[in-house]
């Protein structure tokens, strides 16, 4: 819980329109969403938010007493959202950007010392 907070703290204070979707098993999803009115760095956001992630979770001590590491994988580009499900619906977001970054994240180094390696 209190690594999950910390993901939500970092979320919380971010001002570039970034939007933590959802959470399932160990993983985060967020979104840096690009207005066509207005373009942004939307992986330039992620990337820094994912780096104060990072840090912030590193304080954090895992059961054994070591410090919580991360990995994360950024990507760009378009997403599909729907809400899934009968009994219990839910929102969701999928597509070939977010399995890139699913598959970027499971083979990236862990984080260490509190130093991201994205």
């Amino acid at each position: 819980n209190e690594v999950y907070s910390c993901i939500d703290e970092v979320v919380r204070r971010d001002t570039s329109g970034l939007s933590k979707v959802e959470t399932f098993s160990n993983f985060v999803v967020a979104l840096s969403l690009n207005d066509d009115e207005v373009p942004r760095d939307t992986a330039g956001h992620c990337t820094i938010a994912a780096v104060k992630m990072i840090q912030s979770v590193f304080a954090v001590p895992r059961p054994d007493g070591k410090p919580t590491v991360l990995r994360v994988g950024v990507n760009t580009g378009p997403v599909c959202a729907e809400v899934i499900g009968n009994a219990s619906p839910r929102f969701s977001v999928f597509g070939d950007t977010v399995n890139t970054a699913s598959r970027i994240a499971s083979s990236a180094r862990r984080s260490s010392w509190g130093h991201p390696f994205i």
